[in-house]
């Protein structure tokens, strides 16, 4: 009995270390808990002789399945668990066939899966699942955004304003800084066209605690500052960062999660589309 505890622990631990190896980026630890996966119930397989294949993808996958359902839950968004959840078994399985089988196409085959799960799939459900329709072409609600001088400052009229919201402690935000920097590097030399990182602040950080974080980043692109992250999803009614706001003409045009290199809402293809009109 204590060994199948610590065995359905083992997966959870892992997550919560990949968490922290990769500071929180989904891309990777996706990837990498998958192939986890695969390796660890084909191993307790081969192992636990007297364990079926039903009972060992049961020891192996619970735990952590249910600890995603019940995050989801709680924080009322499915969008970052849905893969886990539904290919943890997936993989646990295919690595009881790769150990009992010895089916060895099956490596190079879990691999181009699981890369094409967590690089391409997993960033098309973060912007299906986040994208708000029902905001796009209202006007922008009223909130105070300031420059890294502590002034307001006021969007211009009449230019295509591209805001990607984040927050100091959201590794996502920061991974996805470099894609922005790229875009702005593309646009710089068109004055229809301005782009701002917007950070909401948590509670008890300091305003020029925030300047300096962001003037280490070291990007090209300007930053600007809202009150509190609790005024920005208020405002803007949404609850995932990092979060991309396309504004034209004082109207919000766009609002969802930053893409850049897949499918559906790929930031310059929404950008273009803007230009073109």
């Amino acid at each position: 009995m204590k060994k199948k505890i610590l065995i359905s622990i083992i997966p959870f631990l892992f997550y919560l270390i990949l968490g922290t190896v990769f500071w929180g980026n989904h891309n990777y630890i996706l990837f990498s808990q998958l192939l986890f996966q695969l390796v660890f119930t084909g191993y307790i397989f081969n192992r636990f002789v007297y364990l079926t294949k039903l009972k060992t993808i049961f020891i192996t996958n619970t735990l952590i399945v249910i600890i995603f359902i019940i995050t989801s839950i709680i924080v009322l968004d499915l969008s970052r668990a849905i893969l886990y959840i539904l290919f943890i078994p997936v993989f646990s399985y295919i690595g009881i066939q790769l150990f009992t089988n010895r089916k060895y196409i099956l490596i190079p085959l879990s691999l181009l899966f699981s890369y094409f799960l967590s690089f391409t799939i997993f960033n098309d459900v973060m912007a299906l699942s986040n994208q708000k329709e029902y905001f796009i072409n209202k006007k922008i609600p009223e909130i105070v955004l300031k420059n890294n001088k502590n002034e307001i400052f006021n969007l211009p009229n009449n230019k295509i304003i591209i805001l990607d919201f984040w927050f100091t402690k959201c590794p996502p935000c920061l991974a996805s800084f470099p894609h922005l920097e790229k875009v702005h590097e593309k646009y710089a030399h068109n004055k229809n066209i301005e782009i701002y990182a917007v950070n909401s602040p948590l509670p008890n950080e300091k305003f020029q605690e925030l300047v300096n974080f962001s003037s280490d980043l070291k990007y090209e692109f300007p930053f600007l500052f809202t009150n509190s992250i609790k005024n920005t999803k208020e405002a803007f009614e949404f609850s995932s960062f990092p979060h991309i706001i396309i504004i034209k003409n004082n109207t919000i045009r766009f609002s969802g999660y930053p893409n850049y290199n897949t499918l559906f809402n790929n930031l310059e293809d929404e950008i273009e589309k803007l230009i073109n009109e």
